[in-house]
């Protein structure tokens, strides 16, 4: 039997699949409310509903560290997911400035006919070596990523006011064209809130970002650890979490945000990341060494 683990944090992970072809031209989506955000817990997020006079829309993008993605939830009335065997889809802010590619996407099933798909949006391209981690675990085989390079902030507001629209390709049965329009200012909005965000946890603005280190061992201690006795046979559980990083390199905290897994793996998860996860911890402008934030999600797989 073989599984897999992947990160999405700063990581983004992706398992590679074909994509589903579709030929039909997209449902066109217009705004019917202005950005909101929504000041949660554990993250920021803007959220807008759109329609396409037959379908509503409830859109809602998430951050707990300022990064190049957002972290996506759609919900469509009356629209269910594809039923794609590898379960992935593509997100992509229109004009395109880099490729698009194929990532995984977790189906929700909402109240009063609304079906939905959790998923990661890159609103800038990868600079420097690419951001994807996927550790695949079969007969010792052995697989890891790089970490991201920063991006600039005239990079990222030259991109978020270029921005027109999103494409959601291969995820519901029709693809989808939200008619978003520049993002600059609620990304501003939405910087405002993170940086609110980790002043309550006590974490200053870092000039540098943590940064995992030692992967493999991480995704061997998910291997040995977890509970994987309780998954069924091509079972998906995606753990969405934020984590505070000391300057010792450990885990301070780990917060679960709201995902499809059970409550109690989801804690296992937390607990196996506090125990063996280490980093390069957040440096300021001193290049001094300070307490960071890092959010990841963990995708588990059974085959």
């Amino acid at each position: 039997m073989k599984f897999a683990v992947s990160l999405l944090a700063p990581i983004a992970l992706c398992l590679p699949g074909a994509a589903l072809a579709n030929d039909e031209e997209p449902l066109v989506f217009e705004p019917t409310s202005q950005w909101n955000v929504d000041y949660a817990e554990y993250e920021c997020a803007l959220q807008r509903a759109f329609s396409d006079g037959e379908h509503n829309l409830l859109m809602r993008a998430s951050q707990s560290v300022a990064d190049e993605k957002l972290n996506m939830t759609i919900l469509v009335e009356g629209l269910e997911p594809r039923k794609a065997k590898k379960g992935e889809s593509s997100f992509q802010f229109l004009p395109a400035a880099f490729p698009s590619e194929q990532s995984e996407f977790h189906t929700l099933k909402a109240d009063d006919g609304y079906w939905g798909i959790m998923g990661e949006a890159l609103i800038y391209e990868k600079s420097g070596s690419s951001n994807n981690s996927e550790e695949i675990l079969q007969d010792g085989e052995e697989i890891a990523g790089a970490q991201p390079a920063p991006i600039s902030m005239e990079e990222r507001a030259s991109r978020e006011e270029a921005i027109k629209s999103l494409s959601v390709k291969d995820a519901f049965e029709n693809d989808l064209l939200l008619q978003t329009g520049p993002l600059h200012s609620a990304m501003n909005v939405m910087r405002d809130c993170i940086a609110n965000l980790h002043q309550s946890w006590g974490v200053e603005e870092a000039a540098q970002p943590v940064a995992l280190v030692k992967e493999r061992a991480l995704f061997r201690a998910f291997s040995n650890v977890l509970p994987w006795g309780g998954f069924t046979s091509d079972e998906r559980r995606y753990v969405p979490i934020v984590l505070i990083v000391g300057t010792d390199q450990r885990v301070e905290r780990c917060m679960i945000l709201p995902s499809s897994a059970p409550l109690d793996f989801a804690n296992e998860v937390c607990e196996v990341v506090k125990r063996h996860a280490r980093f390069d911890p957040a440096k300021n402008a001193s290049g001094d060494p300070i307490r960071g934030v890092w959010r990841t999600s963990v995708s588990f797989i059974m085959h």
